[in-house]
């Protein structure tokens, strides 16, 4: 990111059939996820959308879009507020889901921070309520 560009990134993901079908762990054959991030930081807010596509090869009704955007504004140099849709948009038979969340993030150090959220469901095919939490641990 530049003063007048902003961040972007791309991303490829590989689902690989490690699992035991048998025992209902995994899925055969291979996924395959294409991912493109775009982010702006305007002083405290910092904006963000990625879109993607997911090939199901075991079955092509089941591909589907992912489609999301966040804000985040930091309240001070630790503490951020932050909301965002997340959206998976089914091409053939897969579900849509659409999750509004809003939550919080603190940063420990410059290496850990701690973050939640609350988040419910905008259609029926998406959870009615939801809770995370996490810790994110820079090693490098």
């Amino acid at each position: 990111e530049t003063e007048t560009r902003p961040a972007l990134l791309g991303s490829l993901t590989l689902r690989l059939p490690t699992g035991d079908e048998a025992r209902g762990l995994g899925a055969e054959n291979v996924d395959v996820g294409l991912l493109a991030v775009i982010s702006k930081a305007f002083g405290p807010v910092t904006l963000t959308g990625n879109w993607g596509y997911t090939f199901v090869t075991r079955e092509s009704e089941l591909d589907f879009w992912s489609l999301n955007g966040s804000i985040e504004y930091r309240v001070t140099k630790a503490w951020s507020l932050v909301g965002e849709v997340v959206s998976r948009l089914g091409t053939g038979r897969a579900d849509d889901t659409i999750v509004l969340r809003a939550g919080s993030v603190y940063a420990i150090t410059d290496r850990v921070k701690l973050d939640g959220a609350l988040g419910f469901g905008l259609n029926r095919g998406s959870p009615e309520l939801l809770a995370t939490v996490g810790v994110t641990i820079g090693l490098f």
